[in-house]
């Protein structure tokens, strides 16, 4: 529910009482990272948006991210598709 901006938007529209017309878009986007570093770096940051009891362990999370998001010439891919809430008055 965190980032849920279908709910959000339904408690916006309760709230100022259905003045507002409001659109939800999803924009396609992806991150590339050259090497296997910044690929660490940027699933660690990833992971940290969420709260966890324990880091996972580096070596299983740098396994992960090369078996998943390595491409075969060596860049690394993560998708990361963004939504947006469009607010308009009516």
């Amino acid at each position: 529910d965190q980032f849920d901006l279908s709910s959000l938007a339904h408690k916006f529209d309760l709230f100022a009482g259905h003045r507002y017309r409001q659109t939800l878009r999803s924009l396609p986007s992806m991150i590339h990272a050259p090497d296997e570093e910044t690929a660490y770096t940027i699933a660690e940051l990833v992971l940290n948006v969420s709260p966890m009891r324990e880091p996972v362990p580096r070596d299983l999370l740098l396994d992960h991210v090369n078996r998943f998001f390595r491409g075969p010439d060596g860049v690394y891919r993560f998708s990361c598709d963004q939504d947006f809430l469009i607010i308009q008055h009516r």
